[in-house]
């Protein structure tokens, strides 16, 4: 091999390591040139890619990557067999149990909370965790936009700065208020928060800074309290006048696995993301003709809404679906007391139907999913655990049932699926800073928006989204799912957005009882519905 193909294979090698925040040392660079230098060039683009991604498994003390460490990569590409069996198909994953990673800004890596050494999360938290929750946040976001094509790769702290490729560079707040002349063009990312009546004010964890915003032009997407924005503006007497406001960009998932590898951020039994299972795959394009069957408010308390599912369940008998996904609310109104009592009615009554149709649900998965409204240890607080072991007793004797948290993760192959049931377009619009200008249909496509580029299914304050501290995390949409269920009490929809989709069944129980299809292996959607006689 010539001299200058040795040394463009190690330059190679070197810039696949940089673009992910490592350093290759000399005699580790030179060890994976040798082994790669025989390979065909597309055989060691693949190979530098399994390598890089292998390293960024390894507990690195440093960013600094050793001969030691490159061999680990190695021999962990050549024997560890690839994840992924009937077994790991599909599967149901608790708020509870979704894994726990965080961003390590010096080590430019997430980190699992065994690995920075954290104790595990608690219902009631220390205080401090509050503070952490808007933190951690921040950081998912931070860490992104510094990557995109518009921004530098390192964080700046002094005033943006423009040139002839329009990279851009990120103010700080603490940078902004010590400083005694006007600055023009900063470019800063902070959450917008309301700390006195009619005043808005961007903070981050440096500071918070009042906001003056009477002649700000807006980009897509909803923007509320609790949104964590990119702001254009100039600095003026202490208050930050506001040019632009706009969503953080949002990250596609393939990006998002490039810089960080194989990482298992959705949880469950695998060890390694689903998408780089190479069984899983193949099962998926095998599987052509399997689905998944959302539904919305099943008010389980009406007959119309029984005798609607008996005849769904009919139509699917000869061809059993993945599973139904049923989210609640299960009772059409409150009824006080007796609250509880009727729900135990109707999911007694809702055991009677499913136990009508044995043979389909030893095939088809049923998941329940509670709503807001639904009876629970909290009616307001996120995430929301699944029904008490009194009501899940009642279906004891049917098969293939499971009672899920919400929001709950459904891995099924090597797709992620987020099921959300909240009425969060409601609350988006209650709690707005600025609703875009377009038509009511488009406007669940902005509430889409929104929550992709937070990378969280409830960019709010706490006082109106109350939520776990220490489960926060659940909430995460990092890296963006395949499929975003945002079921809600508004009319149904579908929408698109970075090789996301998004989609609300609609409310069940009224009208022509609508609901979705899903079909993983096309990746198509399909609105359903179940007329009247």
């Amino acid at each position: 091999m010539s001299v200058a193909l040795t040394a463009a294979l190690k330059s190679k090698i070197s810039k696949k390591f940089t673009l992910t925040g490592l350093v290759l040392k000399a005699d580790a660079s030179s060890y994976l040139t040798e082994l790669l230098l025989p390979l065909s060039e597309q055989q060691r683009t693949e190979w530098i890619k399994k390598i890089v991604d292998a390293v960024l498994k390894l507990n690195l003390e440093t960013s600094i990557v050793s001969k030691k460490e490159a061999e680990a990569a190695v021999t962990d590409c050549t024997t560890g067999d690839d994840e992924g069996d009937e077994a790991s198909m599909l599967q149901i994953i608790s708020a509870f149990k979704t894994p726990r990673f965080f961003y390590n800004s010096e080590r430019k890596k997430f980190l699992s909370a065994t690995e920075l050494a954290l104790p595990p999360p608690s219902l009631f938290d220390h205080p401090d965790e509050k503070a952490r929750v808007f933190i951690r946040r921040y950081d998912v976001i931070r860490q992104r936009v510094l990557r995109h094509k518009l921004f530098h790769s390192m964080a700046g702290i002094g005033p943006a700065m423009s040139s002839h490729e329009v990279k851009l560079k990120l103010s700080t707040i603490e940078y902004l208020l010590t400083v005694r002349s006007t600055l023009t063009d900063v470019f800063v990312l902070g959450m917008l928060v309301r700390l006195k009546e009619n005043k808005l004010f961007l903070e981050d964890p440096t500071g918070v800074v009042p906001l003056e915003y009477s002649n700000a032009r807006y980009g897509s997407g909803i923007i509320t309290e609790g949104c964590i924005v990119l702001v254009e503006g100039a600095f003026v007497d202490g208050t930050l006048h506001v040019k632009t406001f706009g969503h953080p960009p949002i990250e596609v998932s393939e990006e998002t696995r490039h810089q960080f590898g194989n990482i298992n951020f959705f949880g469950g039994i695998l060890k390694t993301s689903a998408k780089f299972s190479t069984r899983l795959k193949k099962m998926e394009k095998s599987n052509g003709g399997a689905m998944f069957v959302f539904c919305s408010d099943v008010w389980l308390d009406k007959k119309e809404t029984i005798d609607k599912l008996r005849m769904m369940f009919i139509g699917y008998n000869d061809s059993p679906p993945v599973a139904f996904v049923f989210c609640g609310n299960f009772l059409s109104a409150s009824y006080g007391k007796k609250t509880f009592q009727k729900l135990t009615e109707s999911m007694k009554n809702f055991a009677k139907l499913l136990l009508e149709f044995r043979a389909l649900f030893r095939i088809s998965k049923l998941v329940l999913i509670p709503g807001p409204s639904d009876v629970s240890m909290s009616a307001v607080v996120y995430p929301k655990p699944e029904f008490p072991g009194m009501i899940q007793s009642l279906l004891s004797k049917c098969e293939n049932v499971v009672f899920a948290t919400n929001p709950c993760r459904i891995q099924y192959c090597t797709q992620e699926i987020v099921v959300y049931r909240e009425d969060l377009l409601h609350r988006m619009f209650r709690n707005s800073v600025h609703l875009p200008d377009v038509n009511v249909q488009s406007m669940p496509s902005e509430m889409v928006k929104c929550v992709l580029s937070q990378a969280h299914l409830s960019p709010l304050p706490l006082h109106v989204s109350p939520v776990y501290w220490g489960f926060d995390h659940s909430l995460r949409l990092y890296p963006i799912p395949d499929v975003l269920v945002l079921a809600d009490k508004c009319d149904g929809f579908t929408a698109s957005n970075s090789g996301t989709i998004a989609l609300n069944p609609g409310t069940f129980a009224t009208g022509h009882f609508p609901f979705k299809v899903y079909f993983p292996a096309s990746r198509e959607l399909e609105d359903s519905r179940i007329g009247q006689d």
